[in-house]
């Protein structure tokens, strides 16, 4: 049914918020408390900002307020608004630094004296800009019908996957940008969570309403898209490790790799095929015994004895059956 899997999405897009918030709380205690693992998760990598911790906190706040935790009063709406556009600000001045070739300041505000050389990444400063901008326009449709902010989601999504997959692989052109600092394995968690949580803030509307649908595209879609994601980033990880351990030729191992994801994709497909035929077929039979009830309702209330109603009846149901008499 489509209610509770909604109230399911709303509920996981509100937990998302407390995670990211919990992530955030926790840098700030590691700069607080002088702890690494706190602000970077892991030793030797670059610790998430003060700064960027503080924003994550003002766009879990606007996503809370958004999604409906509190009641929808004029009020919550504005420091939801509020809060959305220090977001973007932030991501803003960000990239104004990057692009100007000077650092604004705006990330040295907090413990300035221990940050060092930590800053705000120029992909988190990307992230935070188009974050704040889906957040201010969640509610926000085109005549058309387009929901612009859930497009706008796809930029946090794809540059905080891809900086969490270079920490899962140890490539680090994923989660940096050239010869600046990189994105922190904190902040790339945080923003993956956020910007889905967004998403799912809204799921009876734009691209989520395709998916959480009862029709055949959208079982098509919730039983395709986990493996679409799960299947090339595990033989992607499993094919890494092989060549850093040289367990097999280069060409062996993508040769196994390319054949190992047509194989899983193709058991899945006809697996989802295989279901969605049984339920189709399950929707036929429900139709054609609605139809014969029709029938059969109408010739009892047409015919002027049961006796004449009789043969009528049993030549409706066989031919529903399609049997012949």
């Amino acid at each position: 049914m489509r209610r509770p899997r909604d109230a399911w999405l709303r509920s996981s897009s509100r937990a998302a918020c407390i995670l990211a918030a919990l992530i955030a709380a926790g840098a700030f205690v590691g700069w607080q408390l002088d702890v690494p693992r706190l602000r970077a998760m892991l030793a030797g990598h670059v610790a998430m900002n003060p700064t960027t911790a503080l924003t994550f906190m003002l766009a879990a706040g606007s996503l809370w307020c958004l999604s409906g935790a509190l009641r929808v009063q004029p009020a919550v709406r504005w420091a939801a608004r509020l809060a959305a556009g220090l977001v973007v600000l932030v991501g803003a001045v960000t990239i104004a630094g990057y692009v100007l070739g000077h650092n604004l300041g705006l990330d040295q505000l907090l413990f300035g004296a221990r940050l060092g050389n930590n800053r705000i990444a120029p992909n988190t400063g990307v992230n935070f800009l188009f974050l704040g901008i889906a957040l201010l326009l969640l509610d926000w449709h085109s005549r058309r019908g387009v929901w612009p902010a859930q497009l706008v989601l796809l930029v946090p999504i794809t540059i905080s996957a891809t900086s969490l997959l270079g920490y899962v692989y140890g490539v680090g052109a994923l989660y940096g940008v050239a010869r600046y600092i990189p994105m922190a394995l904190p902040t790339a968690i945080a923003f993956l969570a956020l910007s889905i949580g967004t998403l799912w803030a809204r799921p009876q509307r734009g691209l989520v309403a395709v998916v959480t649908a009862d029709h055949p595209g959208g079982v098509l879609a919730r039983r395709l898209l986990p493996a679409a994601v799960a299947i090339p980033v595990l033989l992607g990880w499993l094919r890494l490790v092989s060549d850093r351990r040289k367990l097999m030729p280069t060409e062996l191992g993508l040769a196994i790799t390319v054949v190992l994801t047509i194989l899983l994709f193709t058991v899945l497909i006809w697996a989802t095929s295989r279901f969605l035929n049984h339920a189709d077929e399950g929707r036929k039979a429900g139709e054609d015994r609605l139809v014969t009830q029709y029938a059969t309702t109408s010739i009892l209330a047409e015919a002027p004895t049961l006796s004449d109603a009789l043969p009528r009846i049993l030549e409706a149901i066989s031919r529903s059956l399609d049997w012949s008499l």
